[in-house]
């Protein structure tokens, strides 16, 4: 299990909306999860900065901001936010974190920077191999982030993460 979460906008945003965080922590057996400012504002844009506030075990760490420029600029031409540099620069000066992200994009360019990185289907994925969560659970789940965050799986994902059997 990572030592260290650190969560971007859209993974954070996604399990605040279904009111699922305590269980990312959980699973991945942490005292709490960090996030940049950078993600934190996204999140206040958003309107969701508040149930940030009240959650403990949410912490906000310092991001050196000309490194996240710099990443910014050395991941042209793609287009990565500044929550997602920021995520990217914090992950890669932890060597125990866990990059938790679902835009594509970024994921690519924390590859690249040698950061390790799970998103929302590699997350439910690794609930239903450990048994963690049930095929009933992630099903709810599932259709929770459809519904109240109009996130779209992949049909063949879906498939995977649905079957009875463990991968």
């Amino acid at each position: 299990m990572a030592k260290i979460l650190i969560c971007d906008t859209d993974f954070l945003s996604s399990f605040i909306k279904i009111a699922r965080m305590p269980l990312v922590r959980d699973f991945y057996q942490v005292d709490q999860i960090l996030i940049p400012r950078g993600v934190y504002d996204e999140l206040a844009e958003a309107g969701l900065s508040s149930l940030v506030d009240a959650t403990v075990w949410m912490k906000e760490a310092s991001v050196d901001q000309s490194e996240a420029e710099r990443l910014r600029r050395r991941a042209a031409p793609a287009i990565i936010g500044i929550g997602e540099s920021e995520a990217i620069v914090l992950a890669k000066t932890l060597p125990e974190a866990l990059l938790l992200t679902s835009d594509r994009t970024a994921r690519r360019v924390a590859a690249q920077e040698g950061v390790q990185c799970v998103d929302i289907p590699g997350f439910l994925q690794a609930c239903k191999d450990t048994g963690f969560l049930d095929t009933k659970q992630i099903a709810e789940m599932i259709t929770d982030l459809e519904v109240k965050n109009h996130y779209r799986f992949a049909e063949s994902v879906k498939n995977r993460l649905l079957s009875q059997s463990v991968q």
